[in-house]
């Protein structure tokens, strides 16, 4: 009999049919697996990871990554293939040329050298504007990454500059726009947040030092990634500098008169748009009816009543914002980040200089009488103003973050700087918020007059707290006073021993009279008159213990046991009813909340511990905590690590005899027979 009609063999449909492996894909396409990657990277098209990989891979179980049949037939015919074809052969002949020494030849080859452009591509991957804008947070960490990256092959310098022009383009626009909402300092570096069009982006910079390239990154896969970036963040800055009325490319208002050699060294024009602070040319001025509907729409929200502004909440926020720093200047001292806080500062209203020996564009001195705040990150510094207010840099992020001025004090060069809480809050269940997190929850979430009151009642607090430690501090310091001052008393007069203990005598009676009133008052009821004694008896009737005698012994049980074990079971029962295929993202989910409810557990109770080791209530080591102690093996784990010894040894041993009668040219010898008796 034939196969019927309508059977497929094995491969033809289904998992099998809908992927394809990587090697068979770059024998498709006739590249080789760099080239394969690149135009993978520059398309868009990843490995995906099938529902059944054994089907997809027709019955084989190894893992090889998968790619869409359907993606590699549209990059059969994209005309970035022949280009990449056309760059290999274009390879070969300039090898060749070298080979036989011929430089005419190899001075051809290069000037033949084909030239793409990815416009096409970012087109097809990004066909509106705003979908480009939702996908800007790798592009910047990576090009940010690069502005710093240390000039090695594959990386070379063209593609350093390049960054660092997109870099300042990027950040140009995030001040003229004033649309920065959130930062945040780590070791890592610094975490940035920016509303653009109603999308949240969040990116990260690296900190002002030239980062090492790890030997384990694949530096050829990276720069794949940055030309495509490039090209992508290019054209995006175009559109958005363009909707600040700022001329692309960047150029500056009045051109500064340069003589000699500066005017022929072009770094000196880069550094003016790099200093973030120099006038730059507009398109159009900026017209001053726009300015006055701004200010009339925010004084018709601040009139209006609650509802609306709870609605109109974030845009106010927003404008807040945006006057934070207004008509505050700063001057930074030369061991603070100038880039960072110029961007912060400046897209809040504010206005920045420094010393003119660290960077150009400075647009005042340091002994100018107009400065307000002064940014220190050093204990010790020469000149000191009256006039103004000296901080560290953690004062201008927390402003920021937490949309007001806050107070100076705490911030002070040399002092101990408040804990700096991370902006980007979450909202879980069980998620453990820190006390300082809360303050900053109500700070955004109140209004402009209630955050002053705000601020005076969390500054109250802080005062207490200090007050708190120096009385503890006191004690500890008269207590140990009172040890070397009773050396001395040992020596004094009987007389005085006896007065001493009459004392003594009257202030017991005098403290046994108060626990009996203290006594007497924690007796009284809320409000309905029963004693200690009838509130244990109530306390009994709730808790009926059961007598229930089993293998000779007595165990007792109460109504709270019996209703945990119900719910558990009825848990159980629930979790059996589930579905096989969602049971395994249940129990996923159920692990990831424990985790998450024992990691809040155990962050309390260390801010508890810490609290009170402050105070002086715990002492250094109860704070580290008890000493991990090794944990005992069971009887199966100890006899499966003896088994595997004496497996090893076993086969050493083997090993060592054959090489011996190896090396010695010996056969092996035959089995000796048996000879005992039968």
């Amino acid at each position: 009999m034939g196969r019927p009609r309508n059977m497929k063999k094995k491969g033809e449909a289904g998992e099998a049919a809908r992927f394809i492996s990587r090697s068979r894909a770059v024998r498709k396409l006739q590249l080789g697996l760099q080239a394969f990657n690149r135009v993978c990277i520059i398309k868009g098209i990843f490995p995906i990871e099938p529902k059944n990989r054994i089907k997809a891979q027709k019955g084989d179980s190894k893992y090889r990554p998968l790619y869409l049949k359907k993606d590699i037939k549209f990059l059969m015919h994209d005309p970035l293939i022949w280009t990449i074809r056309q760059e290999e052969a274009l390879r070969k002949k300039l090898a060749k040329a070298r080979h036989l020494r011929d430089g005419y030849k190899e001075q051809l080859v290069k000037r033949n050298k084909p030239i793409y452009r990815l416009e096409q591509n970012v087109l097809e991957r990004y066909p509106t504007f705003v979908d480009a804008v939702k996908d800007l947070g790798d592009p910047l960490t990576m090009i940010f990454l690069f502005c710093n990256i240390e000039v090695r092959p594959p990386i070379y310098e063209h593609h350093v500059s390049r960054c660092q022009r997109l870099k300042i383009e990027f950040l140009t626009y995030v001040i003229e726009a004033s649309c920065l909402t959130k930062a945040f300092i780590t070791t890592k570096g610094y975490y940035y947040e920016v509303e653009i069009m109603g999308h949240n982006i969040v990116w990260t910079a690296p900190h002002n030092c030239v980062t090492e390239v790890p030997p384990n990154a694949d530096m050829k896969i990276m720069r794949h990634f940055l030309e495509f970036y490039i090209a992508m963040l290019g054209f995006v800055n175009f559109r958005l500098l363009g909707k600040v009325d700022l001329r692309y490319p960047l150029k500056p208002k009045v051109m500064p008169r340069l003589k000699g050699a500066e005017k022929k060294d072009l770094d000196n024009l880069k550094n003016l748009m790099a200093s973030l602070n120099y006038p730059l040319e507009k398109t159009t001025e900026e017209s001053e009816e726009n300015l006055d509907d701004n200010e009339t729409t925010s004084k018709l929200i601040k009139g209006s009543s609650e509802k609306t502004q709870k609605v109109y909440a974030e845009r106010m926020q927003a404008e807040a914002r945006r006057k934070l720093f207004s008509g505050l200047k700063f001057f930074l001292n030369p061991e603070c980040n100038r880039e960072s806080l110029t961007l912060v500062i400046r897209s809040c209203g504010g206005e920045v200089s420094w010393p003119s020996t660290v960077f150009p564009c400075s647009t005042y001195k340091e002994d100018d009488q107009c400065i307000t705040h002064q940014i220190v990150d050093r204990p010790n510094f020469d000149k000191k103003y009256l006039t103004r207010f000296y901080v560290q840099p953690q004062w201008v992020y927390d402003c920021l973050n937490a949309v007001t001025l806050k107070p100076c004090q705490p911030y002070l060069p040399g002092c101990p700087l408040p804990p700096h809480i991370c902006p980007f809050l979450k909202n879980f269940e069980g998620w453990y918020i820190p006390p300082e997190e809360e303050d900053l929850r109500k700070l955004l979430a109140a209004s402009p007059e209630e955050k002053e009151a705000l601020l005076k009642e969390m500054a109250a607090a802080e005062q207490k707290k200090l007050a708190m430690l120096r009385a503890v501090n006191e004690k500890s310091d008269d207590e140990s006073g009172s040890e070397d001052d009773d050396d001395e008393d040992k020596y004094d007069e009987d007389e005085n021993d006896e007065s001493d203990e009459e004392k003594d005598e009257e202030v017991e009676e005098d403290g046994d009279d108060a626990v009996n009133e203290a006594d007497a008052s924690m007796e009284v009821d809320d409000g309905e008159g029963n004693n200690k004694e009838e509130e244990k008896k109530d306390d009994g009737k709730e808790e009926e213990i059961k007598d229930v005698v089993r293998r000779g012994k007595e165990r007792f049980y109460s109504k709270k046991k019996d209703e945990s074990k119900e719910e558990r079971t009825d848990t159980r029962m629930r979790t059996l009813m589930i579905h096989k295929k969602n049971r395994k993202l249940y129990h996923k989910l159920k692990t990831k909340e424990t985790k998450r409810l024992r990691r809040s557990s155990m962050l309390k109770d260390r801010r508890e511990a810490l609290e009170l080791h402050k105070i002086g209530k715990i002492s250094d080591e109860q704070l580290e905590g008890p000493p991990k102690t090794k944990i005992k093996q069971t009887f199966s784990e100890r006899r499966a690590k003896l088994y595997q010894s004496r497996v090893r040894s076993a086969v050493r041993f083997a090993r060592s005899a054959a090489n011996k009668n190896r090396f010695r040219g010996e056969k092996k010898k035959p089995a000796i027979a048996d000879t005992r008796d039968e």
